[in-house]
């Protein structure tokens, strides 16, 4: 089995052949602006699970107070929460691929107009992980849903007005965006 991407001739892209290294943009510069963005949140919890989840990090006074402020009912204090879930995400460096080579949009989209290449590699052990598309988010529960779920469901899933580009993904968790190199023999294929 193979992946593709497709790229421009550019120096960065220059570098894949001459140093093996390859991009990992942040989510923020996706081209769709839908991408990686948080789907429904919902903050719906008791507040004992509120108190129990707060306690975690503040300690039981700590936790008593904020709950009996109703802190966690305060939509600014809500909104806030999830700036900082989505920062996290835009932290995370994500190379994005495919199944397939020979899609006319992916090469439009993608590769210059037509005028860059397509890179084909081998896909063992490379960590990607499919996309799942579907055809509206699910609401996902804040306090309930792991922080860490919350963020892969927001990567690895996309509107399936997107399905055609059959895409793949390898995030970088602990360092981020940036350029990351790879072993020569992962390339097995070059398309102009």
């Amino acid at each position: 089995d193979k992946f593709y991407i497709e790229g421009k001739t550019t120096y960065r892209e220059e570098r894949i052949f001459t140093h093996n290294e390859i991009y990992f943009p942040s989510p923020m510069k996706f081209n769709d602006p839908f991408d990686c963005r948080l789907p429904t949140i919902s903050f719906e919890a008791s507040d004992k699970e509120w108190l129990k989840y707060y306690e975690k990090n503040l300690g039981r006074a700590k936790a008593e107070q904020k709950v009996r402020e109703g802190q966690h009912k305060d939509p600014v204090h809500q909104k806030c929460s999830l700036i900082r879930l989505q920062q996290k995400i835009f932290k995370r460096g994500v190379l994005c691929l495919s199944e397939i080579p020979n899609s006319i949009l992916m090469w439009a989209h993608y590769a210059n107009g037509y005028k860059g290449f397509c890179l084909q590699f081998d896909n063992t052990d490379i960590g990607a992980q499919k996309i799942k598309y579907t055809e509206s988010y699910p609401k996902i529960n804040y306090l309930l849903t792991p922080e860490e779920d919350q963020i892969e469901f927001t990567l690895f899933t996309k509107s399936s007005h997107w399905s055609y580009e059959k895409e793949w993904r390898i995030i970088e968790f602990q360092n981020g965006p940036g350029i990351y190199t790879f072993p020569k023999e992962k390339i097995t294929g070059v398309i102009f």
